[in-house]
């Protein structure tokens, strides 16, 4: 491969630009007044009225992670249905995890507070103890994405400790 060694710098010199244009971005879209400050210790559990301690540091732990999850009421329909959260949800039980990690847009197609509870609740929800959730855009289709915060009763970011992983949820929406 013939390089041009005088072009290295260059590359070098654009990709710090570009690292630094990110973490304005990052800077800017974190800024203390649009971001809400976490509500929640590091070792509560993050859904529902009954607190929990994270797992001892140093233990096992095994966690089930995913996004995209329930669909929006409307299309919940069909044998099996459309979208068969139920199906995914069921998988998690017999996997017995230590957490349940949302990856955002747990809730189509807009996250308001009714899809949540007609749909999340009924299949994802049975995992609330356990659960750690983290914002997607679609729940933001939600004027203030009330119907995440609603039901969850989260912080838009914060963080926790599962055993020896100290685990932070953002919020990537701007």
């Amino acid at each position: 491969m013939n390089r041009d060694s005088s072009a290295y710098p260059l590359r070098t010199a654009a990709r710090i630009a570009s690292v630094g244009i990110l973490a304005a971005f990052v800077w800017a879209c974190a800024s203390p007044a649009a971001t809400p400050t976490p509500s929640l210790s590091p070792t509560t559990s993050v859904v529902g009225a009954t607190a929990s301690a994270s797992p001892t540091p140093g233990l096992s732990v095994s966690i089930v992670a995913a996004g995209d999850i329930a669909c929006d009421p409307a299309h919940n329909t069909g044998a099996p249905k459309d979208c068969d959260q139920a199906a995914t949800a069921n998988e998690i039980g017999q996997l017995n995890p230590t957490a349940v990690l949302t990856l955002g847009d747990d809730q189509y197609e807009d996250g308001t507070a009714t899809a949540f509870d007609s749909v999340f609740a009924s299949t994802w929800g049975a995992y609330s103890s356990i659960m750690r959730p983290a914002i997607g855009n679609h729940e933001y289709l939600t004027k203030g994405a009330t119907g995440y915060f609603g039901y969850f009763g989260v912080a838009a970011y914060y963080s926790y400790s599962l055993g020896d992983w100290h685990m932070i949820s953002l919020d990537s929406e701007c």
